[in-house]
């Protein structure tokens, strides 16, 4: 029968480990969250670009078509 601090190490061990992968999975879903959040704004910026776009071509119809 183990004795009762070598349940514990392995206990210890056991829990380091799971910790440990974890962590790992934490700083993968980290990773990957910055990455969706880099494009997130790449989209914002070409969808307000395309809005300023739409707005002088919207103008410019009109100014043609009052001539």
């Amino acid at each position: 029968m183990e004795s009762f601090k070598d349940l514990l190490q392995k206990l210890r061990e056991v829990h380091e480990r799971e910790v440990e992968g974890w962590q790992v999975k934490v700083k993968e879903l980290s990773t990957k969250k910055g990455c969706d959040s880099k494009r997130m704004e790449e989209l914002f910026t070409r969808n307000q670009q395309m809005k300023e776009q739409q707005r002088l071509l919207t103008e410019n119809i009109k100014t043609l078509e009052n001539r």
